[in-house]
């Protein structure tokens, strides 16, 4: 029993924690915090497993804890064409909580772990708490963003273009002159996300590492020089 009790206390430390450091419930006291845990589940997945499919009734929407989530649709050929793919803390499939069913599939490129806020319970919340209402629509606004500046880049940019500002995107400290980017996602993954294929990829890659920009490694993109890497987008 006291086992019970204590992984049922660790369970709501986690999700409270996870609540609190996203900017939609950012604005609860820990007591409102605290009352929103019954009202959400903690989903584990494995990688490549299936976190809701196109048309599935709404569940409700999420928040990454860990790991990364691609949403995607498939194209008429049956292949994944990614829309975005988030990483933590980002929360996702908020517009779905005034829909029937999702518009999307999304599905875990490694192993994840997300919070799952019940569309019921939440909806609820916002009829006490309308401010919350606001957030939402905020967080839809940046998904929007990002999406429409990944039109833009897709259409008035190459592909090199694109792929060093993903490198770019990336860099963990701007102040140091050389960086290593972890490579999480499956090279394949990092493709379609960039609208490019594999072999194009490949050959960027190549590319870069032949003008010694970077060194190219199974699990990591080590920068030699930021300052001509970033330096190359000016004549690109």
């Amino acid at each position: 029993m006291e086992k019970k009790q204590f992984c049922s206390k660790a369970r709501s430390v986690v999700i409270e924690g996870v609540l609190r450091r996203s900017r939609i419930f950012s604005s609860l006291s820990l007591e409102e915090i605290q009352k929103l845990v019954p009202c959400t589940q903690l989903v584990f997945l494995e990688k490549d497993q299936i976190l809701f499919r196109e048309k599935q009734p709404v569940l409700g929407f999420y928040i990454m804890i860990c790991g990364s989530i691609m949403v995607y649709r498939l194209t008429s050929e049956g292949k994944e064409q990614p829309i975005h793919i988030f990483y933590p803390p980002e929360s996702f499939a908020e517009a779905c909580l005034v829909s029937d069913g999702y518009p999307a599939n999304a599905k875990a490129v490694i192993s994840s772990q997300v919070l799952l806020i019940t569309k019921t319970d939440f909806l609820n919340l916002i009829r006490n708490r309308p401010e919350i209402a606001l957030r939402i629509i905020g967080s839809m606004s940046n998904h929007l963003r990002k999406l429409v500046d990944k039109l833009d880049s897709l259409s008035v940019k190459d592909a090199e273009t694109r792929f060093i500002q993903w490198i770019h995107k990336h860099f963990h400290d701007d102040h140091l002159s050389s960086a290593i980017v972890p490579l999480l996602l499956p090279k394949k993954i990092i493709a379609a996300e960039l609208g490019i294929t594999s072999e194009t990829l490949s050959r960027i890659l190549a590319k870069l590492t032949n003008e010694q920009l970077i060194r190219n490694e199974t699990k990591r993109i080590i920068v030699l020089s930021k300052e001509k890497l970033l330096k190359k987008l000016d004549e690109l």
